[in-house]
Order: C-alpha cells, then sequence, then structure tokens
C-alpha cells in the first residue's frame, strides 16, 4: 500500500498529457492481459507482444511524468504562484496526511503555506487556525508572521495584524510587506504611520496592484498625484478580486469604497 500510496502522489504531480497516457496505456494493458488469458489461441502470442511493449510504454511514461519530480512542498508553491490555489491544497493536505501515516511531524513552512492557501481560497478561519499552528512551531518565523498578518488584515482586524506584520519585519522579512502594513494603518487610521510605511513599500515594488493602492491611499493624504489611468485599469482586477473574496469582512467592504472611488477613472 505504501509503494502505491507513493504512486499515487507522484501520479498527481504529472503534467496532464503524461496522466491522460498512462491512464490510456493501463486500459489498452489489461485489453491486451485479457485477450491473453481468455483470447483464441491464433492471436495470444499478438496479446503477449501488446502486454510486453504496454509495459515498457508505461515505464516510459513514469519516467517522463517523473522528470521534473519534486517535493510536494515545492509542487504546492508552484501551484500557489500560478494561482491554482485548490490544486495547492490538495497536494498540502496529501503529504500532511502521508506524515501523519508515517508519524512525521509537519513542519511550520507547510502548515504555513496551507494557512494562506486558505485565505485564498476565502476560508478565514481555517487560515488562522493553521497560522497558529505554524506560529506554535516557529515563533520567530517572518514567513509565518507575515501570513498570520494578512489574514488578520482580510479579517478586518488590523490592529493585530499590525502586531503580527511588524513582528515579520523584525525578523527579516522582504521590505515590501510594508505595503500591508500601511494598509493596515490606513484602516486604523494612523495617518504618519501609514504614509511612511507606504513610502517604503514604494520604493521596494514594481507589482502593479501594490502601487496601484499606495498612490491612491497617498494621494487621499495629498501627498501624491492620482494614480494614472494605465497604473488603474493594471492594477484595480487584483483589488475587484480581494474585495469580491472577502466582501462580508471589513477589509473587503472597505477595498469596495476604494475600488468605487477609483472605477469612474477607467469608465
Amino acid at each position: 500500500m505504501g509503494i502505491l500510496a507513493g504512486f499515487i502522489r507522484q501520479f498527481r504531480t504529472w503534467d496532464l498529457a503524461s496522466r491522460i497516457s498512462f491512464v490510456m496505456a493501463l486500459i489498452l494493458f489489461w485489453l491486451a492481459l485479457g485477450v491473453l488469458s481468455f483470447g483464441p489461441d491464433a492471436i495470444r502470442d499478438y496479446a503477449l507482444a501488446g502486454v510486453v511493449g504496454l509495459l515498457l510504454v508505461m515505464q516510459l511514461i513514469v519516467l517522463w511524468g517523473n522528470r521534473t519530480m519534486v517535493t510536494p512542498y515545492t509542487q504546492a508553491q508552484r501551484h500557489y504562484m500560478a494561482g491554482e490555489f485548490q490544486a495547492a491544497r490538495d497536494v498540502l493536505e496529501a503529504s500532511i496526511e502521508e506524515m501523519g501515516h508515517a508519524r512525521k511531524k509537519t513542519s511550520s513552512e507547510t502548515l504555513t503555506l496551507l494557512g494562506n492557501v486558505y485565505r485564498q481560497l476565502g476560508d478565514l478561519t481555517k487560515s488562522q487556525q493553521l497560522l497558529r499552528d505554524a506560529l506554535k512551531i516557529s515563533p520567530k518565523s517572518h514567513f509565518s508572521h507575515y501570513g498570520f498578518g494578512r489574514t488578520l488584515l482580510a479579517q478586518g482586524d488590523y490592529a493585530a495584524a499590525v502586531d503580527h506584520i511588524q513582528q515579520a519585519i523584525a525578523l527579516g522579512a522582504p521590505p515590501v510587506i510594508e505595503f500591508d502594513l500601511g494598509h493596515a494603518y490606513v484602516r486604523l487610521g494612523e495617518r504618519e504611520a501609514a504614509v511612511t510605511a507606504l513610502q517604503n513599500a514604494l520604493d521596494h515594488t514594481d507589482e502593479t496592484h501594490r502601487r496601484l493602492m499606495a498612490l491612491f491611499w497617498l494621494h487621499q493624504m495629498g501627498l501624491s498625484e492620482q494614480p494614472d489611468v494605465d497604473l488603474i485599469q493594471a492594477g484595480l482586477p487584483f483589488w475587484q478580486q480581494e474585495a469580491h473574496q472577502f466582501a462580508k469582512t471589513p477589509y473587503g467592504r472597505q477595498l469596495k469604497s476604494d475600488i468605487d472611488l477609483l472605477t469612474p477613472y477607467i469608465d
């Protein structure tokens, strides 16, 4: 069973063409095996050749499918970066289940990534639970503190989000996350802290959605020009998706208000 479980896990990481090819070869293999076992004597030699040939084909497909074999964590990261959050969740949860069967502890990195995945899927309760567990394992992980801070931000718990994002920065997180710190400060009405964080973030990011909102909030404070139309068009879809995803939280509702102010510039 362990070998079968391992193969199934590998199979899930293959590209679609490899998976389809293997399934088709497996079906043909069983058909050829059936003919070899129960077919007329006159065609059994052909069936035997087919069985042997299909075994070789399946071996080659397995080798090809595993050509870029990576750890489940790396595979999930790739799904996450591609926006394939359900696939990332499935890979990580299968890995955690296997670790449990092997009586091995799940790493804080795995729990953090899964917590981030659940946030992207809109399940903030599950996200917070996983990220709390990750922080219990690695309380000095900037990755876990930032992930937890982002989930708290999405929930509208801005003061707690500030605390964890600040800890992430102090522990060595990339300075670009000062954008999220500035975001929380904007919602808390802490103008001076928001300005400092947003200006620092602008020095460290080229991402259109971050630049759009940073410049928009600074503009509202009278410290920047209105973002240009191209930037609004490029960056707004991200925030529209965020507002829709978290429409039931203060975070989502306040984003919707910002979006309503920006939308007329591109209509």
